[in-house]
């Protein structure tokens, strides 16, 4: 995952290592609220970038991967 600008981009399968899975953000942010509809539902609507902020993001990742977030963030 790297921040370009204003926006999180989660890096491509291709430089996953094998025993390493790629995980996609909406899955993360899906995952943390415990509601992929809502998820589905915002990305639709075009509203990823205003819901989704980067501390969100932080904050899903924290949640998600607690012994992995210093290094994904």
């Amino acid at each position: 995952m790297v921040k370009i600008g204003n926006q999180v981009r989660f890096l491509s399968k291709y430089f996953l290592q094998k025993d390493q899975q790629l995980v996609h953000g909406a899955e993360v942010y899906a995952g943390y609220l415990s509601d992929k509809g809502f998820v589905e539902e915002i990305e639709a609507k075009g509203m990823a970038r205003d819901f989704f902020t980067t501390q969100f993001t932080e904050d899903a990742i924290a949640k998600t991967f607690p012994l992995e977030k210093e290094k994904l963030f």
